[in-house]
Parts: structure tokens; C-alpha cells; sequence
């Protein structure tokens, strides 16, 4: 009995945070400040919904790749894009600097063509 006794009042303290909170959020809803998100979250109107961001890197964007000792354009390319076959992609991106695809050095950087 006496524990039941003792968590009234946290119980009764919780239940008031809790109503002032709905009280504040109807509030600011009324108001037009702001917005709640659907988990109940302020949101200004002079903020961006970034809700829908999805993390990551972009896929269209071109890498740039140090070559290292023992790489090859066939090499990069199975790693890059899953199938060695694509070499050619990397080549044509690069022969600004490369003239043979099998002469490629560590050290170099080369640009990596997107997936496609």
C-alpha cells in the first residue's frame, strides 16, 4: 500500500507535464508559427522539412580513385562497379592523363565514372 501511495505522485506529476505539453503544442499549432511533425515535433515555418533526406553518397557524382601499386583499370573497375569488364568507362574518363590502359601508375588519380 504504501508503494502504491508513493508512485501517485510521480504518476500524477507526469500526467500534468504531459497535458501542459498538448496544452503548448495545440498552442503553436493554433498560432500558424509553426507546425508539429507527425511524431509530435515543433517544426518553424522558416525551417526546412528535412524529413525526407535520404543519407548517403550521391550516385551521380564522379569519385576520384588513387591508384595504388598492383591496380589495374580491370581491378578498379570490379571493385567499383562489380564487373571487371567496365574498364573501358574508367579509360575514357581519363585520357586526359592515360594513353595506354595498361600503363597505369601508383599515384595517379583517376575519375570514376558514376554507375550507370
Amino acid at each position: 500500500m504504501r508503494l502504491r501511495n508513493a508512485a501517485k505522485p510521480t504518476a500524477y506529476r507526469i500526467g500534468i507535464v504531459a497535458s501542459a505539453l498538448r496544452k503548448a503544442q495545440d498552442r503553436l499549432y493554433a498560432s500558424g508559427d509553426g507546425a508539429l511533425t507527425p511524431n509530435g515535433e515543433f517544426m518553424s515555418d522558416d525551417m526546412p522539412d528535412f524529413s525526407n533526406v535520404k543519407s548517403g553518397s550521391s550516385s551521380t557524382a564522379t569519385k576520384i580513385y588513387v591508384v595504388v601499386s598492383g591496380d589495374s583499370l580491370s581491378k578498379i573497375a570490379k571493385r567499383e562497379y562489380g564487373n571487371a569488364k567496365e574498364w573501358k568507362r574508367i579509360f575514357e574518363a581519363n585520357t586526359d592523363i592515360l594513353k595506354d590502359p595498361d600503363k597505369i601508375y601508383p599515384g595517379q588519380k583517376l575519375k570514376i565514372p558514376p554507375k550507370e
